[in-house]
């Protein structure tokens, strides 16, 4: 991977803005912009300075990234959010790896029936979601949307935004969000 892209994911897993690390390392959001674009090379200086800016090291841009480009069903992790309702739990299962060394992280949340989401949140980054079984009602900012089997969705991930199952059997719906949030 080359060294702007690992900034780049570097930057984008912190949840920090160009900004953020342009003020930092004492530079334009332009001179960032360009290094992670692999338009220009940063001195030795900058580059030092940039990942001091990132909690990080020169030597981790350089590791090598994992090549795993298969996830078994049985290796995946899930995690389950605490009961919503007596003998509800929504379950995410992980379908990218922990910790993501990818942009994006994707997962497919299992929402039993009549379960809602722990509350809305918001992130820095975008969601995407694919309903693949059952209904949910997506709810973003204000706004609520009934969705059904094959119903997709964006949103920028600084609304405020949850979910919830109002159907009477399990709702799975495929879901990517970048930069990976678990």
């Amino acid at each position: 991977m080359q060294l702007g892209t690992k900034l780049r994911h570097a930057r984008l897993t912190r949840r920090l803005r160009i900004k953020d690390v342009a003020e930092g390392a004492g530079c334009s959001e332009g001179m960032v912009s360009k290094i992670e674009n692999g338009k220009i090379a940063p001195s030795l200086a900058l580059l030092h300075r940039l990942v001091t800016a990132l909690g990080t090291n020169i030597s981790s841009l350089f590791e090598d990234t994992p090549e795993n480009f298969i996830t078994r069903a049985a290796q995946r992790s899930i995690f389950a959010q605490p009961e919503a309702a007596e003998g509800t739990v929504i379950e995410m299962e992980l379908l990218t790896p922990v910790p993501s060394p990818l942009l994006f992280q994707a997962s497919i949340h299992i929402i039993p029936q009549n379960c809602m989401s722990d509350g809305p949140i918001e992130h820095e980054g975008e969601d995407f979601g694919y309903v693949l079984e059952g209904k949910i009602e997506l709810f973003v900012g204000d706004q609520t949307f009934d969705l059904d089997v094959g119903d997709t969705f964006y949103f920028p991930s600084t609304l405020p935004h949850s979910y919830r199952n109002p159907g009477n059997t399990v709702a799975k719906v495929l879901w990517f969000n970048t930069p990976p949030t678990f």
